[in-house]
């Protein structure tokens, strides 16, 4: 047996992801990471020193470099995305690379919005890799002022361009 207890599972390239419920908290989720079949080590956010909580996780890609970018949901409208900083037998640390990512999940996000009449059953995350440029995608971020309503409208969302496998420009 590789894993127990997990709530999902993915394979990407030389990576495992799973995630599980956290000890003591059920409804937010743990993701944990192993690479090359090593141990499955619990990825660090960084989310300890502030008040968000994870509810979800989007794997939006593996580059051949072995970078990790994970789209995180903290709440109904709030999700960020993720780079890999640091990835070792014992260590898998990420940095915030996006605020405000738009991702959708008709059970978790934008719940009563336009998106869950016509968005479908599978959740998704707006970040798109743009073939044949190493390290450019294309991100759409959400609006300060649209983060308090519980309706998101295509003018709330604002594109944009990164480089360097998610700096943003």
């Amino acid at each position: 047996m590789i894993f127990s207890g997990a709530h999902e599972f993915e394979l990407r390239g030389d990576f495992m992801f799973v995630t599980k419920p956290k000890a003591g908290n059920p409804e937010e989720l743990d993701l944990l990471i192993s690479q090359h079949g090593e141990r499955f080590v619990p990825a660090d956010f960084g989310l300890s020193d502030n008040d968000l909580v994870s509810l979800d996780y989007h794997i939006i890609d593996v580059t051949e470099e072995g970078q990790v970018l994970v789209c995180v949901n903290h709440g109904s409208a709030l999700s960020n995305l993720y780079a890999s900083a640091r990835i070792t037998p014992y260590v898998v640390e990420f940095s915030l690379s996006l605020e405000r990512v738009m991702y959708y999940n008709p059970n978790v996000t934008w719940t009563d919005s336009w998106l869950s009449d016509t968005a479908g059953d599978e959740p998704f995350a707006d970040v798109y890799k743009v073939k044949g440029l190493r390290g450019i995608y294309v991100a759409s971020q959400i609006s300060e002022e649209a983060m308090g309503h519980e309706d998101i409208q295509p003018q709330d969302l604002t594109s944009l361009i990164t480089f360097d496998q998610v700096e943003t420009a």
